[in-house]
């Protein structure tokens, strides 16, 4: 009996070393796959960002979709859809204000009055942004394993997850707040392609001051 348990024992370790061996093989062969058809993103010097390993590494793009994006959306669907503009009551006016009325100022008792729907251009995104962050649906389709530089990998007419536009950098390229965690990307943030990049000009819309 003892035997046989030494015996099933050795077959095990065996049978893992094979098996991992099998593992490293294909892990090697793919690689070189990889280099020999020039399919490694950040070896391309064209290319304007590059990819990590983060905690979505493990998801297909489509299971990420499912897991993680809001259902899409074209383009044509928001913006037959967009709301006309509604200003807020100022809380100190009558005894009419709207129960979704900010009611309290902010420590420094500013109000904001409202929302303000842009019309969705580069210009007007960029000309918004001078006074307040801009909350813009975009197509994030190919964003899980982003990691630095400036993004443009977006081919899709849809969108699929809203994020916060808080700035631009000198060539106006938009500076993204996304709501993953601070382990995805630049600790939380994106760099994303001056333009209509990733569907940005669909719904963009900033606070009423």
């Amino acid at each position: 009996m003892k035997n046989k348990i030494i015996i099933l024992a050795l077959f095990a370790v065996f049978s893992f070393q094979v098996y991992c061996q099998i593992q490293v093989e294909a892990l090697h062969e793919f690689n070189k796959w990889s280099v020999k058809h020039n399919k490694e993103h950040n070896n391309k010097s064209s290319h304007t960002f590059t990819l990590g390993l983060n905690e979505y590494v493990h998801i297909t793009s489509q299971e990420f979709a499912e897991l993680i994006l809001t259902p899409s959306i074209s383009k044509s669907q928001q913006q037959s859809s967009k709301p006309k503009f509604k200003p807020q009551p100022h809380p100190n006016n009558s005894t009419n204000t709207t129960p979704c009325a900010i009611k309290s100022p902010t420590t420094n008792s500013y109000y904001p009055k409202g929302v303000k729907f842009l019309d969705g251009s580069a210009h007007d995104i960029l000309e918004g942004l001078k006074s307040s962050p801009v909350s813009v649906l975009v197509d994030v389709s190919n964003w899980h394993l982003y990691q630095s530089g400036i993004f443009n990998n977006c081919y899709n007419p849809v969108t699929n997850h809203t994020v916060l536009s808080i700035g631009n950098d000198e060539n106006e390229n938009y500076i993204i707040k996304n709501s993953w965690g601070t382990t995805w990307d630049i600790s939380g943030y994106l760099i994303l392609q001056a333009g209509l990049t990733c569907a940005i000009d669909t719904l963009p819309i900033t606070i009423l001051v």
